[in-house]
């Protein structure tokens, strides 16, 4: 009787712990080098909260913002979609549109499941001069049921720390999903 009692009291500890998993894990992916900053102009094209807080990456690293002749062109991209396969669908299009006009939508898996969707913030810089991305990195974080508000903050932070890291001449490990 005693072993049992134990047993049940391990089972829902162990119930209730597993209960109180935090956030989800956050992978990180890089290819490339990022390139010396030794006080290299870059020019971001994004706005906002993304790209006011990677730009003060960039600068926090020896980069400076230059819009007039920047070595660099360093572009952040934010989406949250299903971590499934997606459909694009066709529609036709007007009459009077040119050749290269799609339209269309995106249709998203059918599962309307939260644990199912990933949140992906890329960051890439392009060497102008040369007309070919040297950098790029990626965090992707799937929704868990424990989400709560933007993830945004919290993966441009792990972004950050991705990239100093990499100006260190640290090589980030890719974390397993």
């Amino acid at each position: 009787m005693t072993i049992n009692r134990h047993f049940g009291a391990l089972l829902g500890l162990s119930l209730l712990l597993a209960g109180c998993g935090g956030a989800p894990r956050m992978r990180i992916v890089q290819t490339g080098a990022l390139p010396a900053a030794s006080g290299a102009g870059f020019r971001l094209d994004q706005a906002g909260d993304l790209g006011d807080t990677v730009a003060g990456c960039l600068a926090g690293m020896g980069f400076r913002a230059d819009d007039a002749h920047p070595a660099y062109l360093a572009q952040v991209a934010f989406s949250d979609r299903s971590a499934g396969t997606n459909l694009f669908i066709h529609e036709a299009a007007a009459p009077d549109a040119g050749a290269e006009a799609v339209n269309g939508r995106w249709a998203d898996a059918p599962s309307r499941d939260r644990r199912h969707r990933n949140a992906t913030l890329s960051f890439s810089i392009t060497d102008i001069a040369a007309a070919r991305e040297i950098y790029h990195v990626a965090v992707i974080r799937p929704h868990g049921r424990k989400d709560g508000g933007d993830p945004r903050a919290g993966m441009a932070g792990a972004l950050c720390e991705a990239m100093a890291g990499q100006a260190a001449g640290e090589t980030a490990p890719v974390t397993p999903s």
